[in-house]
């Protein structure tokens, strides 16, 4: 009970403090005619994001902010329960309130539009005849199909799509009431831009709608910024595009400066040290070693699939050559029928649970394969002589690449499609061609250039490491006890110890500048060298 009533009174004095804080520095009191939307997010470095982005958003567009919140499948309770925190100004709404933010939209169900959802409905359940099609679904002549596809599997944590599922259709007509009450708001209702949070899952059903009529997006967080359009709908694309040439801006001295300490770095991550980079990573692919050997004796060429999360976004870069992550192992799984390679699969050290239950029922399918240890290292697994790894868009990508084996993507859209340290395959019959023929190295097109491998990790890992909000966010992880701890109030407590006014104005314009210049990405460049 003290604990309860001490987590309590901490969380009220720090909301205090944090409400007068952005009273003092954000809070704007014009009663600007045109409007904006806001996600409404609960995590606090979103929130404090927000703080900043809404500042200049409103005085850029001279307009008030709305933030929404869909709760399309609560129940009653749940949405009471809300609207009374939000009419009370309890927890959060009272640190939006500070903010400026007076105005909410929920989403939340409603008959207002029972027939034109079922007539949605009706006619898409008609159309989908495969994954593809479900993959490239679009209403009024926007692409919402890859949302449906990644929301589903994240919330059934399922590997695939039975189109044929109960399961799949009542999720399918949620999707549709969700478009549909998201495009007869939007078309109600006139705003200058938007922002939110991701640009997948169903979350990113209101930025498309927003795309098509040409209302301003912003996908944010506290780490990144991404200006959205017709020919970007995904985020992290133009920064991938751009690695060669912001890292060709920089000088000789700060070019070999950025090498040496991506050298540095990748060694460290070799030799097992876990988070290097990646601080939500909890354990190494690269220590645990066995004495006995898992990889046969052969001559044979012996192919490695590390799998990927089947329960997460496929589609978080864009489109690849497979609608889901069991669609591509399970193409591998054909593939290997017809070969005469050894085939190895493995998961990460750190899988969620039910993807062991999934890849034994596809080592049953398909018997060619043998499944490796989980923990086991990559350092062992190479050099037990493994002569390519195949992935879509993993981080194998350059690690593999580094200690010399080729990889290919499963997909143009990922990380590395700025080098050619790996293949990048454009369509399926180039993939298959490329798997049936693997002897044939020529067709790789593949250069191994160390140099070039270490730009690529400088400027994914190291480049953009510092948040644009919080320039010491490893002591912010520390601050707060953890990674998993970012989400607490200690996030707060520590931003407002922290709270500096001349880095206060610095952001502020940096954020202005980003606007104005109508900028694709805004990333914060580090100072580590």
């Amino acid at each position: 009970m003290i604990k309860i009533l001490n987590k309590f009174f901490y969380k009220k004095k720090i909301t205090n403090d944090l409400v007068k804080h952005n009273q003092k520095f954000f809070y704007q009191d014009q009663n600007y005619k045109n409007k904006i939307l806001i996600e409404l997010s609960f995590l606090p470095s979103s929130i404090i994001a927000y703080s900043y982005f809404i500042k200049v958003l409103s005085n850029f567009y001279k307009a008030k902010p709305i933030a929404y919140l869909s709760i399309i499948n609560s129940g009653y309770l749940n949405f009471m329960k809300i609207k009374i925190k939000q009419i009370l100004k309890i927890d959060y709404f009272k640190i939006y309130d500070s903010l400026n933010v007076k105005k909410y939209f929920f989403l939340y169900n409603t008959k207002n539009y029972n027939l034109e959802i079922k007539k949605n409905y009706e006619k898409i359940l008609k159309s989908i005849k495969s994954k593809k099609n479900l993959e490239k679904l679009k209403i009024d002549n926007i692409l919402i199909g890859d949302l449906i596809y990644d929301s589903f599997l994240k919330k059934y944590r399922k590997p695939t799509i039975r189109l044929d599922s109960q399961e799949f259709k009542f999720f399918l007509y949620q999707s549709v009431k969700n478009f549909v009450i998201w495009k007869n708001y939007l078309d109600d209702n006139k705003f200058k831009a938007i922002v939110v949070s991701h640009t997948v899952y169903d979350l990113a059903i209101p930025l498309r709608i927003c795309v098509k009529k040409n209302i301003d997006v912003f996908q944010l967080n506290d780490n990144s910024i991404y200006k959205m359009s017709k020919t970007n709908l995904f985020a992290y694309q133009t920064a991938f595009e751009s690695y060669p040439k912001i890292f060709n801006s920089f000088s000789k001295i700060k070019k070999k400066k950025a090498l040496n300490l991506s050298k540095k770095r990748t060694a460290l991550r070799f030799d097992g040290k876990v988070g290097i980079d990646m601080t939500y990573s909890k354990i190494s692919a690269y220590s645990k070693e066995y004495k006995k050997r898992f990889l046969k004796k052969s001559n044979k060429l012996k192919i490695l699939v590390p799998t990927h999360c089947f329960f997460d976004s496929p589609h978080s870069y864009g489109y690849n050559l497979f609608p889901d992550f069991y669609e591509w192992i399970n193409f591998l799984g054909k593939i290997s029928e017809k070969t005469d390679y050894e085939w190895y699969i493995k998961t990460h050290p750190d899988y969620l649970p039910g993807t062991i239950e999934i890849i034994k029922k596809f080592l049953v399918k398909y018997p060619k394969f043998k499944l490796l240890p989980s923990n086991l290292s990559h350092h062992q697994i190479i050099r037990e002589g493994i002569n390519i790894a195949l992935t879509v868009h993993g981080t194998i990508g350059f690690e593999y690449a580094y200690l010399g084996i080729p990889v290919i993507n499963a997909s143009n859209n990922n990380p590395h499609k700025a080098y050619k340290f790996n293949a990048h395959m454009k369509n399926l019959k180039q993939y298959e061609n490329l798997l049936m023929n693997l002897r044939k190295r020529n067709l790789l097109h593949i250069k191994l250039n160390k140099d070039k491998i270490l730009e690529f990790y400088y400027m994914h890992y190291l480049n953009f490491k510092d948040s644009w909000l919080n320039k010491d966010y490893n002591g912010t992880i520390n601050f707060c006890g953890g990674y998993k701890n970012l989400s607490t109030y200690k996030y707060y407590e520590y931003w407002l110890k922290n709270f500096n006014k001349n880095e206060h104005l610095s952001i502020l314009k940096d954020l202005k500048n980003f606007v104005i210049k109508r900028k694709i990405f805004y990333r914060k460049e580090s100072n580590l060298l």
